[in-house]
């Protein structure tokens, strides 16, 4: 398979969302693809319109759905639809492989790690400690080993490739000292080549 790529982005003032962008072969791409008669692998585009961290800006309220764009036709189709269950919304978004994404769902109470099908085809919880998933959600990455992590408020859960929780307590729990000069919110992270991540870390301001 080709590897794929993935961006994540949020946007204030307007909608938080996250962005997706996919290349590859799937069943979906290969059906696509087949019906136009190109040679070529169709890209998509997944957007989550949902939670988000601005930074003390205001925000409005996302739309609680995941969007599958074509980017070589425009084409668009809602392959996820939270608003049929409550205030649920997408937290962030990861490529989980071919065929499925990696989503973090944020409500107070009852939040949950689901994979959801890229073609809409269904969606199930892969995760719902309600202890690991303690705090509001900001972001979600997987990780070169097949396992993920989640960012939640002051605090970093790891998972296996299985979706256990990989440890008793918190993969990292509030850092503060040398690495700020606050615990107020870890917004997101990112895994480098040798394994180490890398993390946002704002504050109300933020810094």
């Amino acid at each position: 398979m080709i590897p794929q790529k993935n961006y994540k982005t949020g946007l204030t003032g307007v909608m938080a969302i996250s962005l997706l962008l996919t290349t590859g072969i799937s069943a979906c791409k290969k059906d696509s693809a087949k019906s136009s008669g190109s040679t070529t692998d169709p890209r998509y585009l997944y957007v989550a319109s949902g939670a988000c961290y601005g930074g003390g800006v205001a925000l409005s309220t996302g739309a609680g759905t995941i969007t599958k764009f074509n980017l070589d036709t425009g084409a668009k189709e809602t392959i996820a639809d939270y608003t049929t269950v409550g205030t649920d919304l997408p937290a962030g978004i990861a490529e989980w492989d071919s065929d499925n994404l990696l989503v973090a769902v944020e409500i107070a109470g009852a939040r949950r790690l689901e994979i959801v099908n890229k073609r809409g085809l269904g969606r199930y919880t892969i995760q719902s400690n309600a202890v690991a998933l303690s705090a509001v959600l900001h972001g979600i990455t997987k990780l070169a080993d097949g396992g993920f992590v989640v960012s939640k408020t002051t605090a970093v859960e790891r998972f296996n490739s299985a979706g256990g929780r990989s440890a008793l307590a918190p993969y990292i729990n509030a850092p503060a000292g040398t690495c700020a000069t606050s615990t107020t919110l870890i917004a997101n992270l990112v895994e480098l080549s040798n394994g180490k991540l890398v993390y946002a870390h704002a504050a109300a301001t933020p810094n």
